[in-house]
Parts: C-alpha cells; structure tokens; sequence
C-alpha cells in the first residue's frame, strides 16, 4: 500500500501545482551582463583588493526540471582599492547544471574557472561546487527572487610570485548569491540584477590567508520560448 499512498501524495501536490509550473516549458534566456567584480586578500593584517568593471554574456536553457546555465565576464582592469595590490586584467567563465523537481527548489552542480594576470604573474582558479537554489514569485510570477549557497571542494591553485609563491589549496569555500529577475508577460525581455559573494579559507603556515571574490552584476537580453 505505501507505493500507491505515495504516488497518490505526489499526484495531489502536483495537482496543486499552477498550471504555468505544471506545464515546465522549454525556454532559451540569452542577456549580456554588466557588473562591478572584486578580489580580496586577508593575510592576519594585512589586506589588498582590487576591483574593475567587467562586461559579460549569459546564457539560460531550461528543458522541463533540468536548467543548463552558463556565463563569463571579462574585466580589462582592476585597479588596487586597498594595500599594495597591483593591477590586473581578469576574467571568469562559469557553468550550472541544476534539476528542479518542483518549480523552487533545484540541487545544483557548478564549474568555475577564473583567472588574473599582472606583472606578479598569472593566476589561475578553478572551482567545482554544490548545492541549492530557491526560487519564489514575489506575488506576480514577472518578478522572481532567488538565492544560491554551494559549498566549494578544495582544489590546488597556484599563487604569483608577487603575493606568495607556490601551490595552495583552501580548507573551506562557500558561495553565497541572491538576485531578482523581470520578466514582463507580454513582451519576451528579461532584466535583472545579482551579487555573489565567494569566501575561500587557507590553512595556516605560509600560505595561510583568506580571500574573498564577490560581483554585482546587471543584465538585460531575451526568452525564446517554445
């Protein structure tokens, strides 16, 4: 009996669903991006940052619960904002592959590569993660908020020689993001806006230190819907 209770129980939720939720349509989003990247470094007291406009591209798929998304940015300078920081051209493309078993709720799994280049030599990240977004109508299904928390797996990376050389690989990494998104019934736009913060936790020693990584971002483009 438990089976068929069970499927009764999720034929009755589904049910309850809107039609709009029921029906998961096929939707292409594309949008260009305009934001404000920073980069910080923590070593006990001592801190530099750099922060730089960036211009980027997003593209959205959504075929029924699996969502494909992916994204890039390139920053031509960011200039020192705080201690002896150089300035550096950097850049990111980011890829998520989430699955919504209802509307809301999707289990997300990422892959990040981000990189910076000065005269202290090229940097380069790469960051696999996991984890969850929410999101939820803000009354009218035309404005949707939404928040993201992954937890980051440590991974090596290597430090230029002008901050503090050699390989090291963080103990603990999280994301935290949240944003709104627009998108007008009668008319197949999108706007939107988002921030996300990224912390990255070194063990001690040499290379002990913390970093941060957050972006504000603006983007405005299309839905292809079928």
């Amino acid at each position: 009996m438990r089976p068929r209770v069970r499927a009764a129980a999720l034929a009755l939720i589904l049910s309850s669903l809107p039609l709009e939720a029921q029906a998961q349509n096929r939707e292409l989003r594309l949008a260009g991006i305009a934001c404000r990247a920073r980069d910080a470094a923590i070593l006990l007291s001592s801190r530099e940052s750099t922060a730089g406009w960036c211009v980027g591209a997003l593209a959205v798929l959504e075929l029924g619960p699996l969502v494909l998304e992916g994204s890039g940015f390139r920053a031509k300078r960011m200039e020192p904002t705080a201690g002896a920081a150089l300035d550096r051209d950097g850049g990111e493309l980011r890829g998520l592959v989430g699955f919504a078993p209802i509307p809301w709720v999707a289990l997300e799994v990422g892959f990040a590569v981000r990189a910076f280049s000065s005269d202290a030599g090229f940097q380069r990240w790469q960051i696999p993660s996991g984890g969850f977004k929410l999101a939820v109508p803000l009354g009218d299904p035309t404005f949707t908020a939404y928040v993201r928390a992954h937890y980051l797996a440590p991974m090596f990376q290597k430090i230029p020689a002008g901050q503090l050389s050699g390989d090291a690989k963080w103990d603990l990494g999280l994301i935290a993001e949240t944003g709104l998104q627009i998108t007008p019934r009668k008319t197949p736009l999108l706007v939107g806006a988002s921030y996300r913060l990224e912390r990255y936790d070194f063990p001690g020693g040499v290379a002990g230190r913390l970093e941060q990584f957050d972006v504000l971002s603006v983007y405005g483009g299309v839905r292809l819907r079928k």
